[in-house]
């Protein structure tokens, strides 16, 4: 296992414009539908850049990070034995994983989880001292009810509306399968969490459950190239999108930290996240000082924060909220084929046409993908959107065409657009720049002009394919 530094710079030149222009014709009439989710690891690649919310305040110009200085750890996957149909065993340095899925998922779950020992020991400047030969255990279930028997097996009481538990008394973590590959992961990496932290907070020493869920909500939240981790990252998209749920609440501090309990999640995602990040770090250190002293045995959360901070934590309840409004996942998933990879970066799979679009307005989207699909594959952008039933995406494909994907009242079509340009370095490169009634599409070398059916949008799109998209930039 290693950690890396790792800077990057965003050096990309535009490809000048094209003086091959492609006009669309009208009409609609095949019926779509959305319900079939391909599930299943891609690839490995690589995106990384800062958090899109911290660049969601620019007024011009591209919304990406220029530069990006954070720690990568990563880890190879431990050794696999079959444990049954559809399970497997897994075992590496710090952990034993049982897990109910694929053999190439429980491959990706053990190196995952064992990077997570390395970020989790530099977060916390601490790690659980485990005796010889003692591997810390994380169970995966393929559903609700072989979680919960699992639970039961050991003797305690199973948790109401939970998708995943620990407890120190058997020190296994639980979780099961979710909707989505991002989430089961997250989930995963949530239990191993309070796992970890049982192992180096004070023995017997009881924290609230809001900072124990913070906590664990913030540092799951993750970065994954399919080899190294980045704990506590915002991501592109996730379909449960923490970020908007806690947008939508009142921010109380004091009466929330009253509580023994958790009370909200995605408020306790964003207290940590805040006093981590916000203001360029300025209250890192200090919240840092709160969670060694909570950890080490502090009984008044309200009274400790305010030793350290020297104001009251309703101070910032206002700012917090204020921050919330720019800390935002920029895309949204409209169904559920699509994962966070680092900023920059996702990845979309699926047997029907799919897309995750900027939540905001767009005037101008980039991309990069390189093709690995089907005979019938096709990747691409979002073009323009009104509604999940009103949309139009511009795709290539497999059959080397350009072509359009027009959804008005439930109907679709595609219409061809021409001929596909070349691969330039075996990838092609999107722009698409919206006028008030048309938009000029980029691929590559090749420019097409297409009517501006909706409000302009902008997000990668995909069509019976596996791809990662990277370098994705917006200007709103």
């Amino acid at each position: 296992m290693w950690r890396i530094q790792i800077l990057f710079k965003d050096l990309k030149s535009r490809k000048d414009q094209s003086e091959s222009v492609t006009h669309r014709t009208w009409g609609y009439d095949l019926k779509h539908a959305h319900y079939a989710m391909l599930m299943g690891w891609l690839g490995i690649g690589s995106a990384c850049a800062d958090d899109p919310g911290s660049v969601a305040r620019l007024d011009a110009g591209p919304v990406a990070p220029v530069e990006v200085l954070d720690p990568w750890f990563c880890s190879e996957p431990g050794h696999a034995s079959s444990a049954g149909d559809d399970a497997w065993q897994v075992q590496s340095d710090h952990y034993s994983l049982y897990a109910e899925t694929s053999q190439a998922e429980a491959l990706i779950l053990s190196a995952l989880i064992e990077a997570s020992w390395d970020a989790m020991s530099d977060w916390f400047e601490d790690q659980p001292e485990l005796v010889a030969d003692q591997l810390f255990r994380v169970e995966l279930y393929a559903d609700v009810d072989a979680w919960a028997a699992a639970i039961r097996r050991d003797g305690l009481e199973v948790p109401h509306g939970a998708g995943g538990y620990f407890h120190p008394g058997s020190g296994i973590a639980y979780a099961y399968q979710q909707p989505t590959r991002y989430y089961t992961r997250q989930l995963v990496l949530h239990e191993a969490i309070h796992q970890f932290h049982d192992g180096v907070r004070s023995p017997g020493h009881r924290v609230p459950g809001w900072y124990i869920e913070g906590l664990a909500e913030h540092l799951s939240h993750y970065d994954w190239n399919g080899e190294c981790l980045r704990l506590g990252r915002l991501p592109m998209v996730t379909q449960e999108d923490s970020p908007a749920q806690a947008l939508d609440q009142p921010i109380d501090l004091a009466s929330h930290w009253m509580n023994e309990n958790s009370v909200s999640r995605p408020l306790e995602w964003a207290t940590f996240r805040y006093f981590e990040h916000a203001d360029e770090g300025a209250y890192a250190d200090r919240w840092r000082a709160f969670v060694r002293s909570m950890d080490a045995g502090s009984q008044d959360a309200l009274a400790e924060f305010e030793r350290i901070f020297e104001v009251p934590v309703s101070t910032f309840d206002e700012p917090i909220q204020d921050w919330l409004t720019n800390a935002q996942q920029p895309l949204k998933a409209e169904y559920l084929e699509w994962s966070h990879v680092a900023p920059g970066g996702v990845d979309g799979w699926s047997s029907v046409f799919s897309f995750a679009r900027i939540k905001n307005s767009v005037q101008r989207f980039s991309m990069t993908f390189e093709p690995a699909w089907s005979e019938a594959g096709a990747g691409g952008v979002l073009l323009s959107y009104q509604d999940p039933q009103n949309w139009v995406g511009v795709v290539v494909g497999a059959n080397g065409r350009v072509s359009s994907f027009e959804m008005r009242e439930g109907q679709a079509v595609w219409w061809d657009q021409g001929e596909a340009p070349a691969l330039i370095d075996g990838a092609y490169s999107w722009q698409i720049d919206h006028g008030t009634q048309e938009t000029t599409v980029q691929i590559n070398d090749q420019t097409f002009i297409l009517p501006l059916d909706f409000e302009p949008a902008g997000g990668p799109a995909l069509n019976q394919s596996s791809l990662r998209f990277s370098e994705i930039e917006w200007t709103p």
